[in-house]
């Protein structure tokens, strides 16, 4: 599936414009092609999504299920581990495809081949073990995308985050929370930050009325966006001044 990015300025944000997805016509099926498993026969295995033979959707059951839950959870897109694909299995494998894939917001709740290889990589990366020392610590990881708040060792809740543009980096290190402001402003950048945690100087952990709008497309000027609401105002409330907090 060949894809195409465009760019602009929206609002004195940096954005990628959305992205364009062409669709190849699949080629005629061949005797040497495995045959797709017919859903209602057998349960759908972690070999047969690894071999392309078929992918995971609402209303499947069985191992395969729990081992991609528990994967999710591994990211940072934290998934009850049922065993049973149900809607909120399928909206963060959603997540996972437009944070990891490519894809629009919401865009793909299926988990296929492509998904697999993608999620084993992802969930081998390490978490720093400094983030699981501290009393408190948000763990920030850019790479991932995410914001870990752990307490005592514990994850307590993972809420996606994106980053500044190449021209206004996210700074990396160790750092603490320094101040909390619930409805701040941006008199640089004319833009609401409410629930801002500052880590770094002008930097801060907050949400962005522009995430739910542009996703992965857009940029911050340096902050850590957050998409979820309810997510961010939980977790300001949680964090404390002086909470280590990680940049990697």
């Amino acid at each position: 599936m060949a894809q195409r990015k465009t760019l602009g300025i929206v609002g004195g944000t940096l954005i990628a414009g959305a992205m364009t997805f062409v669709a190849a016509v699949p080629a005629q099926a061949t005797a040497s092609e495995p045959r797709p498993t017919k859903r209602a026969n057998a349960e759908i295995t972690i070999g047969m999504v690894k071999s392309g033979q078929a992918e995971l959707q609402r209303g499947d059951k069985g191992k395969a299920v729990s081992t991609v839950q528990k994967k999710l959870t591994k990211v940072g897109i934290i998934t009850p581990v049922t065993g049973y694909y149900d809607k909120t299995t399928a909206l963060n494998v959603a997540r996972f495809n437009e944070k990891f894939r490519g894809f629009e917001f919401n865009e793909d709740q299926d988990f296929t081949k492509f998904s697999w290889l993608k999620l084993r990589k992802e969930s081998k990366t390490k978490i720093p073990r400094i983030c699981k020392k501290k009393k408190a610590a948000l763990c920030i990881s850019k790479q991932q995308k995410v914001v870990r708040y752990y307490k005592k060792g514990k994850l307590v809740s993972a809420l996606d985050a994106r980053f500044g543009s190449a021209d206004f980096r996210t700074r990396n290190g160790n750092f603490k929370i320094f101040r909390k402001v619930k409805d701040d402003y941006s008199t640089l950048y004319k833009t609401p930050m409410p629930w801002s945690m500052y880590f770094s100087g002008g930097q801060a952990v907050h949400y962005s009325f522009y995430f739910p709008k542009d996703g992965y497309n857009g940029a911050s000027h340096g902050c850590v966006n957050i998409r979820d609401k309810k997510g961010i105002k939980k977790m300001w409330k949680q964090v404390k001044i002086g909470t280590f907090a990680k940049v990697y």
